[in-house]
């Protein structure tokens, strides 16, 4: 996406691929963990909403994926490596039922 001032936000690479509404939600709550330090609750709400502690699995991949490819032209995006090991761990605690 593109901003500007004044102007309404413009898609400039739309690519069309369906995934489930949970996994959406996943990613947002492993979002808020990694990036805002949110806690163990919202992982907890995300797995709830899922049925599975899967989603959150892959969300957390998908963002360690990422991370990788951040840090083969910027190596100071490994410093975010800790908060992946929290993330982990709350994940690790997570029950569904």
């Amino acid at each position: 996406m593109l901003f500007a001032p004044g102007l309404s936000p413009a898609i400039i690479d739309f690519s069309p691929y369906w995934r489930p509404a949970a996994y959406a939600s996943a990613v947002v709550a492993v979002d808020g963990v990694l990036l805002f330090g949110a806690g163990e609750a919202l992982l907890q709400r995300a797995a709830d909403e899922a049925g599975t502690v899967q989603t959150l699995l892959r969300a957390l991949s998908f963002r360690l994926i990422a991370l990788d490819e951040r840090s083969r032209v910027d190596a100071l995006a490994l410093d975010e490596l800790p908060q992946f090991n929290a993330a982990t761990s709350m994940i690790e605690n997570v029950r569904i039922g």
